[in-house]
């Protein structure tokens, strides 16, 4: 069976992939974090087997795969609409329960593996991976003083891009009054910093051609061009695309990324354990392509509809042809293909 843990209203949620998984006839259950807080379903849990059992169906045994969605994610606003009358001893067992749903699907297979979620939302780490994996990436450090901060600015053209180092606070608040930098910098920006500052990643601004998004599911790259300058002759890759489709030079148009690009974003998304994600990258006037971030659970439906993708119908292939009970497998996540007759 599927499992997908998704919250209850998001604009690229699992509907259109769950349309595609009806269609097909694939046995799935859907939970959403709401559903922690406030169960509209039979749901026992028991301590003895370790298993979560949903409407007579167990976790443990019969879920093979989980598709997750900004699940977690979106648990702590779950817990701040429920009523205050449900008081703090509900809000603990509703955490209680979250983590002992995560327990008991530890072992399954993730779409997107949920433990390397963590790590992706490093900045710092996804940078190097991606550099180990022969992929450029922008000149970085954290920096945390104006006198270093002006050293580095000095350094890569009078210009810098300021980014949270982790989503989710990896650096603690100072005990001291600080402010945060603004989203980029340059000579005249600087003069009007504090002396001392949270510590915050800034990179060298890299001048774009134009920008690229790559969705990637398990070793194949669907890559869109976002083009907002008119395009060159020599561009053909973009060029051509841009015709076929009718695309002005604004819109988003498909796009062919070389083999050693798509090799190298394959090295780093198996480097950071990640079966799927939406990668941000550029390509410089200069013809090279610089990897800006990565986002594990990042939209799907808008370069699906826009390149004429049909990433909702992928995604559900690769569930169902996962939803197997495990099997050994090399470390590392592997490529699956859907059974033939879904391409047709």
């Amino acid at each position: 069976m599927i499992l997908v843990l998704s919250p209850p209203d998001d604009e690229q949620g699992p509907e259109p992939v769950l349309e595609w998984l009806r269609a097909y006839g694939a046995s799935f259950l859907r939970i959403s974090s709401a559903d922690l807080v406030d169960m509209p379903r039979s749901w026992v849990i028991d301590a003895t087997r370790g298993d979560i059992l949903i409407n007579g169906i167990s976790l443990r045994e019969q879920v093979h795969v989980v598709w997750y969605r900004r699940f977690f994610d979106f648990f702590g606003d779950a817990l701040t609409a429920a009523p205050a009358a449900a008081g703090a001893q509900h809000t603990a067992d509703s955490s209680h329960l979250a983590q002992l749903l995560f327990d008991v699907l530890r072992n399954k297979l993730w779409l997107p593996n949920y433990p390397a979620l963590h790590q992706a939302h490093n900045k710092l780490a996804t940078l190097q991976l991606a550099q180990r994996s022969g992929l450029l990436t922008p000149n970085a450090q954290v920096l945390s003083t104006k006198a270093d901060l002006r050293v580095f600015l000095a350094a890569n053209n009078d210009q810098l891009v300021t980014k949270a180092a982790e989503t989710n606070d990896l650096f603690p608040e100072p005990s001291i009054e600080t402010a945060a930098l603004p989203a980029q910098i340059s000579a005249a920006e600087l003069e009007e910093l504090p002396d001392q500052f949270l510590p915050t990643l800034v990179h060298a601004r890299l001048e774009a051609a134009y920008e690229l998004r790559v969705f990637y599911l398990d070793g194949s790259c669907y890559a869109t061009a976002i083009l907002n300058e008119p395009l060159s002759d020599g561009d053909a890759s973009v060029a051509s695309l841009s015709e076929l489709y009718g695309a002005p030079p604004t819109q988003v148009v498909p796009y062919q990324l070389s083999t050693t690009i798509a090799m190298r974003i394959r090295n780093f998304m198996r480097a950071a354990r990640l079966r799927t994600g939406s990668l941000d990258l550029l390509r410089t006037p200069t013809g090279e392509y610089a990897f800006l971030d990565v986002n594990p659970v990042g939209q799907y439906l808008s370069p699906s509809h826009q390149c004429h993708y049909r990433l909702e119908q992928r995604i559900a292939q690769w569930l169902i042809a996962n939803d197997h009970p495990p099997v050994a497998r090399a470390k590392g996540p592997t490529t699956v293909h859907a059974p033939r007759s879904f391409f047709r």
